[in-house]
């Protein structure tokens, strides 16, 4: 069988809460023209949904990663009035049931994966206000699924009055930043711990005054210069100053990333960027910032979105931070607010990164046009080059969450977030394209591909009957061996399958089917092919359905319908092809040839090779299921073969005309 090849542009759903809106309003509607014309075309497909009376979602606060990839596939966290939950998909698509990871007064969660797939959550526990500040707690999910208990990250202070946690990993050790008052405080640990490390690090050891914040700490790691060198951590913040309250006169609005020095001591970590601007009392403050880094390169990507004075801007900054004549570059990214993710990894031999905007201000309620665009940035560029010709709408009320890089065999996600349904109705979707139709090449047999088409694109529109629902297509070219006929299905599907077949070349339909063989499921038999002669096939879906599919392609000498007699086809197997091995009898290098057919009414038949010129054997199927019905070699005293099995009316199988060991010969097939 051949990996599974679904290969759909799909968004998938699972039930999420998000954060209250940021303190900035809406502002003046401007036209997207900045990101490029938007792309449409991804689809939804709904996994769960939830209710909230309440704008109060967490995604927009992306200075943690709400979802991370693993090698078993898709991790997500997220935060609801209060409680924080837990959900898993090997494939992207289908959701594990959400599980309660903190049951009240718990928000702002952060996720990260080690390099062997354990999970290190970080989160504010026992909140004291409407700030969400309290004490930073951690526990971890062991690669079998196990979640430890969780504890408080310090037994001092340092983690007692803290605010707005992220979290990386590197290796099987995860690195942790948040806020408490006026400091930014680090702490590492092997993401296995139990138990709380004696304290924190001081980022920032310079002492600020009550009316100083720092907020949106985001934490990156990449692997150092060399294999032996020590990783490179980089923090990134927005600090603000409020003028007139004890300060000075002025306040400022400043933006920082310092970098984990290489020597323990000084614990002061030095600034690697830093802006200041005066700032007002009014109309000045932060949206979201999201760090990130490509772990075996050494770029580091800062998105940030931001107001100041009056003036707003969201931003993308780029730095290699082993490169050490490289310094930050920046490229506006929108004159306005906006919720920003970025993320990084390796795609094609490059270094490339992939930024989630929620372009808020331009929707209603913190929700508006939500999209990704990848790209890559390198150390002699002044700007990104971007990968995706123009931005991608995945959603016109959305949120961002979390930016991905993930891929399995049928589809490559691009990103989390939060949209909103209208009323209180909500949903966590994750977005992910189709990679593209795969090319089966000359396979045959039972499940050739499987896969799943829920939320994917309705790219084909069957003629046999309406569909809208969204399909998989195929390549498939016919074996060398000969001239023959083929029969495709959609048998052990778990849906109301459509099949469709077309001429890859011409576009020609050869085939279209609903239901076949008293079932949901579609079978299509071909025109009789040459070989090399290529096909596409699509696995669509009645009306709306979806789900599910298994593909099957068997070879056939000639399809019958439900014709009675002796005999009803003839067959020179030496002429045919060693396709079937029956489970009766010894039969490794025997050429065989088989032939369709469907009961004309609910009874028993005998199947029989009587008046064939060789030792055969004969064994009937059914098409709908795959098992074998009845096997037979030799029929008493007589070397050919015969079975008698209750069928159906409407009920097809596949007899498979073999031969014992190597014989061939002229084959006879009665019915009756």
């Amino acid at each position: 069988m051949l990996p599974i090849p679904n290969r759909l542009y799909r968004l998938s759903l699972l039930c999420i809460g998000m954060i209250a809106a940021v303190n900035c309003g809406p502002g003046e509607d401007t036209p997207p023209s900045e990101l490029g014309e938007l792309e449409q075309g991804l689809g939804l497909a709904t996994i769960t949904q939830y209710s909230n009376l309440v704008t109060n979602t967490v995604l927009s606060y992306v200075n943690g990663k709400k979802a991370v990839a693993t090698s078993s596939g898709l991790h997500s966290v997220w935060e609801l009035n209060g409680t924080i939950y837990y959900s898993a998909s090997a494939d992207g698509v289908s959701w594990s049931n959400p599980i309660v990871l903190e049951p009240s007064l718990a928000v702002r969660p952060s996720l990260a994966a080690t390099d062997d797939g354990t999970l290190g959550l970080v989160y504010v526990r026992n909140v004291v206000d409407g700030n969400g500040t309290g004490q930073v707690h951690y526990r971890s999910r062991s690669p079998s699924g196990a979640w430890s208990t969780p504890f408080k990250v310090t037994s001092d202070f340092k983690s007692g009055t803290a605010r707005n946690p992220s979290i990386a990993a590197h290796g099987s050790d995860v690195h942790l930043t948040w806020s408490t008052g006026s400091q930014v405080v680090y702490a590492t640990f092997p993401a296995s711990q139990t138990a709380p490390v004696p304290t924190a690090s001081d980022v920032n050891l310079f002492t600020l005054c009550y009316s100083h914040s720092i907020t949106y700490p985001s934490i990156a790691v990449s692997d150092g210069a060399t294999p032996s060198s020590a990783p490179i951590v980089r923090i990134a913040w927005y600090s603000y100053s409020t003028p007139y309250a004890g300060c000075g006169s002025e306040g400022f609005f400043g933006l920082s990333v310092a970098e984990k020095p290489s020597t323990p001591s000084p614990i002061y970590w030095p600034n690697v960027l830093a802006t200041s601007t005066p700032a007002g009392a009014s109309q000045t403050g932060s949206v979201a910032l999201s760090l990130t880094a490509n772990r075996s390169t050494g770029d580091f990507y800062l998105a940030t979105s931001d107001i100041i004075n009056g003036s707003e801007r969201t931003e993308l900054r780029y730095e290699n931070a082993r490169d050490p004549s490289d310094t930050w570059r920046n490229h506006l990214l929108l004159p306005r607010r906006a919720i920003i993710d970025v993320n990084s990894a390796t795609r094609a031999g490059q270094s490339q990164f992939r930024i989630v905007i929620s372009d808020f201000t331009l929707g209603s309620n913190g929700y508006g046009p939500t999209q990704y665009r990848t790209g890559t940035w390198t150390s002699t560029s002044a700007a990104p080059t971007w990968l995706d010709s123009s931005l991608v709408l995945m959603s016109s009320n959305g949120r961002a969450g979390s930016a991905l890089f993930w891929e399995n065999a049928n589809q490559a996600f691009y990103s989390m977030f939060e949209v909103s349904q209208g009323g209180t109705s909500y949903a966590l979707v994750s977005a992910s394209e189709r990679i593209g139709d795969l090319d089966l090449g000359v396979v045959l047999g039972p499940n050739v591909a499987q896969g799943n088409t829920c939320g994917g694109s309705n790219s084909y529109q069957p003629t046999c009957v309406s569909s809208f629902a969204p399909d998989q297509g195929f390549y498939w070219t016919a074996p060398p061996q000969g001239n023959s006929y083929y029969v495709i299905s959609t048998f052990g599907s778990t849906f109301d399958t459509i099949l469709a077949i077309t001429d890859a070349d011409t576009g020609e339909v050869l085939g279209c089917n609903d239901d076949a063989s008293n079932t949901r499921q579609s079978m299509v038999q071909t025109p009789f092919l040459v070989p090399g002669q290529r096909l596409r096939i699509f696995v669509d879906g009645f009306s709306s359905a979806c789900g599910d599919f298994k593909l099957n392609i068997h070879r056939i000498g000639l399809n019958v319908g439900s014709s009675l007699g002796s005999p009803i086809m003839s067959s020179d197997t030496c002429f045919g092809d060693n396709d079937w091995s029956p489970t009766c009898a010894y039969s490794p290098s025997a050429l065989d040839s088989s032939a369709l057919w469907t009961a004309p009414a609910t009874r028993a038949y005998t199947f029989s090779s009587a008046g064939s010129n060789y030792d055969t054997v004969i064994e009937v199927l059914d098409l709908a299921s795959g098992t074998s019905l009845a096997c037979n070699d030799d029929n008493g005293t007589s070397l050919q073969s015969s079975v008698s099995i209750n069928l159906q009316q409407g009920q097809t199988v596949l007899v498979n005309m073999d031969g014992y060991n190597s014989h061939c010969g002229l084959y006879y097939l009665n019915v009756n």
